[in-house]
C-alpha cells in the first residue's frame, strides 16, 4: 500500500474521530477505549506470531492496524488538550 494512501486514510479517520468527539465526547471516549484496545491487542498477536513463524501476510496490514490505532489516539489526545479534559467527567 502507498503511503500517500496511508496518510489519507489517517487524515479521514481523523476527521470522522473529531467530529465523534465534537458531537458526543462520551461516546467517542468509550469507543476509543474499546476499539483503541482491540486494534492494539490485533496488532500485538499479529506481530508475536509473525515472529514466531513468518507468514504471507503484506507488510501494509501492520501499516494499516497502526494507523489507525494511532488516528484514534491522536484525535482523543488532541480534543483532551483543546478543551484541557472530559466534559462527561466535570
Amino acid at each position: 500500500m502507498k503511503k500517500t494512501i496511508l496518510w489519507q486514510l489517517f487524515l479521514v479517520e481523523c476527521m470522522s474521530w473529531l467530529l465523534l468527539w465534537l458531537l458526543n465526547d462520551y461516546l467517542a471516549a468509550l469507543l476509543t477505549a474499546i476499539l483503541g484496545s482491540i486494534v492494539f491487542v490485533v496488532w500485538l498477536i499479529a506481530q508475536i506470531s509473525e515472529y514466531l513463524e513468518p507468514s504471507r501476510v503484506p507488510s501494509w496490514y501492520f501499516q494499516l492496524l497502526l494507523t489507525t490505532l494511532l488516528a484514534t489516539l491522536a484525535t482523543a489526545g488532541l480534543y483532551i488538550a483543546m478543551n484541557g479534559g472530559l466534559d462527561f467527567i466535570q
